[in-house]
């Protein structure tokens, strides 16, 4: 799972100890990575990301991109072409989604989503 939150500093022992679980933690605006990262580590946790709050747009644009992407398996065309291949090979496109019908977005806290 992926957890958000804007500091891991600002968490109660308690709420820090639950998200060892986590398999990437991301911290928005965090005023100080350093610490950031020694908690992460007491903590075992394997994945920690720091988004500058100055990046938040473009942390939440790209957040999308990379979940449309992934519903439509563009990153298999993509790689399919860099090998010199254009077809629309129906193996690779199993599994695709369409958007249609679906309610897709980014939930969060101030302007992070």
């Amino acid at each position: 799972s992926v957890v958000v939150v804007l500091s891991l500093n600002d968490l109660s022992s308690p709420v820090q100890q639950q998200l060892s679980f986590a398999e990437l933690v991301v911290c928005i605006g965090s005023g100080n990575p350093q610490i950031e990262a020694s908690i992460a580590e007491e903590l075992q946790i394997q994945r920690l990301v720091h988004v500058n709050v100055q990046l938040v747009d473009e942390a939440a644009d790209t957040t999308l991109a990379l979940m449309l992407a992934l519903l439509r398996r563009t990153h298999l065309l993509a790689a399919s072409c860099q090998r010199g291949v254009w077809s629309p090979n129906p193996h690779l496109l199993h599994g695709a989604k369409r958007c249609s019908g679906l309610t897709l977005g980014l939930l969060g806290l101030d302007n992070v989503a």
